[in-house]
């Protein structure tokens, strides 16, 4: 503890730096900020040139989004203008026009324009044509007229080919006028070699018949295709297959019938019916009004339309069409 008692205690030393260099510094701080500020004034003449341009593609691209939006809904006006009218083709020519452009302004607005017009030389094509004034950002900034955005759409009516959904009575195919009494199926007493108009679709016995009657056969029938016969009268089952579709829209007759109506049925049109239980050729497709069903003896009148379940296709038509876009 003595060794040290001669050492004498020493102060930190603190480094000192010239002050003869302080000019400098201060020179420095004052080039930086005119430097910062001569910076932010480019900047804001920058932003100034270019904020122009940016709105510029900005209303480019909203504009490019509101006439893309207008032109997709001016066809969905079109497409449904286009096949609601055409199915009071081909008989009811002036009455498609006003169908279709009715249902195109359901879809779209009344100022809309709407043109429907007869196509091709066979009364079977509708086209409804659309426009509409669009205004833009830039019409409204620079006082541009508005820009008119179309649309258009035909539909067209084919002879079905095929059909969905038939009911399984087959009536011999002859010629047959609109609106003509026809009998579809006989009662007791009546029929021809033990069939009196009953097909066995998907099935035989009255278990399959008559829901077949109620609801439609499930599957698909086309020209020239075999089906077999159901052979008795079929009394019961025919009554109890076709009641509630009659039931379901009591007061129509074959001529204020509405499309939807239950009481409207597809029926195949066959070559002949043969002795008993056999096969019999679809020759085309017909619909019929049913009109009464007693006795298992079905009436019903002959009538034209244009069905969804209809599957176009070529050559003679016996009143039952198929309806599809053809631009």
């Amino acid at each position: 503890m003595f060794l040290n008692k001669h050492i004498k205690k020493r102060s930190p030393k603190v480094q000192e730096f010239p002050t003869k260099n302080l000019k400098y510094t201060k020179g420095l701080d004052t080039i930086f900020p005119k430097i910062s500020h001569k910076q932010k004034g480019a900047a804001k003449i920058l932003i100034i040139l270019v904020l122009p341009v940016l709105l510029g593609f900005a209303a480019i691209v909203i504009d490019a989004g509101t006439l893309y939006l207008n032109k997709r809904q001016l066809q969905t006006m079109a497409d449904a203008g286009a096949l609601a009218g055409a199915q009071d083709l081909p008989g009811n020519t002036s009455q498609a026009k006003i169908t279709g452009k009715n249902y195109a302004i359901k879809n779209g607005t009344t100022t809309d324009t709407v043109t429907p017009t007869l196509v091709g030389t066979s009364n079977n094509s509708l086209k409804v044509e659309v426009s509409r004034d669009v205004n833009r950002i830039f019409s409204l900034i620079f006082g541009a007229s508005p820009t008119t955005v179309k649309a258009s759409a035909t539909a067209t009516v084919f002879p079905a080919e095929g059909a969905r959904g038939v009911i399984p009575i087959g009536i011999v195919d002859k010629t047959l006028t609109y609106s003509d009494e026809v009998t579809m199926k006989y009662g007791g007493g009546g029929g021809c070699w033990g069939n009196y108009g009953a097909l066995a679709l998907g099935g035989v016995g009255a278990a399959v018949y008559e829901p077949n009657l109620k609801n439609g056969y499930s599957g698909t029938l086309t020209r020239g295709q075999s089906v077999p016969t159901e052979p008795g009268a079929m009394t019961g089952p025919t009554l109890q297959g076709l009641i509630d579709r009659i039931a379901s829209d009591p007061s129509a007759t074959y001529d204020t019938v509405k499309p939807t109506s239950q009481r409207l049925v597809i029926v195949p049109l066959i070559d002949e019916f043969h002795h008993g239980r056999t096969s019999v050729t679809i020759t085309n497709f017909a619909v019929f009004f049913i009109k009464s069903v007693h006795g298992g003896k079905i009436t019903g009148n002959f009538i034209e339309m244009v069905s969804g379940d209809a599957i176009p296709g070529s050559g003679p038509s016996k009143g039952l069409y198929a309806v599809k876009l053809t631009e």
